[in-house]
């Protein structure tokens, strides 16, 4: 039988019944002889429903499979779901790059898991297809923008809850697993239309900031990370969470329900996207309260509404330790590239509840925690958090977010509460060059990176790893690469369609 795709328009058989896409024993493909990571595909139409059940419950027989899994002491290995929807002018035909990308980052995480941290896990995909491809025609393809935007909503709260929801059963049902989802473009709206109230649900139930630390395997969890990439939404649709995340308190080891990595040189969301909202948004009414900051919520990319980030992530050569003797936070003009601090050997293994804790953290200075497509990435993508203006001075010029405890009497202030469980990461043109820039090497050493540490299981002995992520206490801001370097890192960064890695080939579409 031949596979019938989320690309292709429906065609109805004589019973009037639409076809399937992709039979159930074909949609769940593994690859190795040890078969440890293994990707399966899930379609969905212009309305949020299932091409083929089929499909659903295979996807999820595999995943309660892998997160299931145990030693032969009988304990849990803790297998890893990564769920991919995809963005704009992409769907699950066989040969879009935005597959095939997945596929490799699938693999590379697997690899790393096993290389690097030890685990003996299983890694299994899940590739979430739509219609964001809805025309053949290249110039017309630029004109489906503000369709495929509303048919990404419409998507998130059709079926796509339910996969999203069942997945969510399994991670609590097993807690040595482990589920990240991750989005791209209009993906992420497709993501967040059918997370957003789990999202309010995890904000508002989330132990205290007056409770002791955090033990994260016991704490029930429905995921562990959503990540969204270049994300194609307002951020009004964000603003209730933010909202309610910033009216509590958060105890120690607390985690991210929620990631944003949004590029400054993104010039879909950054331009075309406002300009769009301004006009589908113009019999729009905000309150008297709002006023001009409602309408800017409304007509302005979440990665892009500068009162909502919280994290610059961008480009060094060395990964920066703050200079000896320095005890007051760093000024931008005090700091080089030359007179960086770089400590080449440093035992830890590091999960998200680091990175999350850090004033600024480096992504990749080991080559073992490098993916295989990294060998054109020359820098090191370093992450800062917005505490102070110097801290986001690149990719928000005069912004800063102030931190302090609730509830402060005789304080006007509205701090942001320590741990806060959202990051919105604004990143600059070295990191990603355009909306479509996602599986670059160094954007694609970030990822991997950022979603190893989330899948890195606590509480576990130190193992020595060579030259791996460092922490410091000091963010530094100005280290990035000199002008005559930037050209190079574009010049290296040209996406690489890799091989996949011994993952057979999703059934071919049919002929037209």
């Amino acid at each position: 039988m031949k596979a019938y795709y989320a690309s292709e328009d429906e065609v109805a058989q004589k019973d009037g019944q639409v076809p399937i896409s992709i039979p159930s024993s074909e949609s769940t493909t593994c690859n190795g002889p040890d078969r440890k990571t293994c990707l399966s595909y899930v379609e969905f139409d212009d309305f949020g429903r299932l091409f083929n059940r089929a499909q659903l419950n295979q996807a999820l027989a595999s995943a309660e499979k892998f997160a299931s899994i145990k030693d032969p002491e009988g304990n849990g290995l803790g297998g890893v779901i990564v769920v991919y929807v995809h963005g704009w002018k992409h769907n699950a035909k066989n040969g879009d790059d935005d597959l095939d990308h997945f596929k490799d980052a699938l693999q590379n995480v697997g690899e790393l898991d096993e290389k690097v941290l030890g685990y003996n896990r299983r890694f299994m995909g899940i590739y979430v297809g739509w219609r964001g491809d809805s025309v053949t025609i290249p110039l017309v393809k630029n004109l489906t923008f503000w369709d495929r935007k509303i048919t990404a909503h419409a998507v998130g709260n059709g079926a796509v809850f339910e996969l999203f929801k069942q997945l969510t059963v399994i991670r609590n049902k097993y807690p040595t697993s482990r589920l990240v989802i991750v989005g791209h473009s209009f993906g992420t709206a497709v993501v967040y239309s059918a997370m957003e109230h789990q999202i309010l649900s995890e904000i508002i139930e989330s132990p205290p900031g007056s409770s002791q630390e955090i033990d994260m395997e016991k704490l029930t969890k429905r995921w562990d990370a959503i990540i969204l990439v270049n994300s194609a939404f307002e951020a009004m649709q964000v603003r209730g969470q933010y909202a309610a995340a910033r009216s509590r308190e958060y105890a120690k080891g607390q985690l991210p329900y929620l990631i944003f990595v949004t590029s400054n040189a993104d010039w879909a969301t950054n331009y075309a996207f406002p300009a769009g909202r301004a006009f589908s948004t113009i019999f729009k009414k905000y309150s008297d309260t709002d006023g001009v900051i409602g309408k800017e919520m409304n007509t302005t990319a979440i990665g892009h509404y500068i009162p909502f980030v919280t994290h610059q992530l961008v480009a060094v050569d060395k990964c920066p330790l703050s200079p000896i003797g320095i005890n007051t936070r760093p000024k931008a003009s005090m700091f080089t590239k030359a007179n960086a601090v770089f400590v080449p050997n440093i035992n830890r293994k590091d999960n998200l509840a680091n990175v999350f804790d850090s004033d600024a953290y480096c992504f990749g200075e080991s080559e073992g925690l490098r993916p295989s497509s990294d060998s054109k990435a020359e820098f090191i993508p370093y992450l800062t958090r917005c505490d102070t203006e110097e801290h986001c001075f690149e990719v928000a010029p005069g912004h800063k977010i102030t931190r302090g405890p609730l509830n402060v009497p005789g304080t006007t202030l509205n701090p942001m509460p320590a741990r806060f469980p959202i990051m919105n990461i604004r990143t600059t043109k070295e990191i990603m060059t355009s909306h479509t820039d996602m599986w670059n090497p160094l954007m694609q050493r970030f990822m991997v990176q950022l979603i190893l540490h989330t899948v890195t299981k606590p509480r576990e002995p130190e193992k020595a790893l060579s030259q791996t992520a460092v922490t410091t206490s000091f963010p530094i801001t100005a280290l990035k690469p000199e002008a005559s370097t930037r050209a190079e890192v574009k010049a290296g960064r040209k996406d690489q369609v890799g091989t996949n890695k011994g993952f057979p080939d999703a059934p071919s579409q049919p002929g037209r």
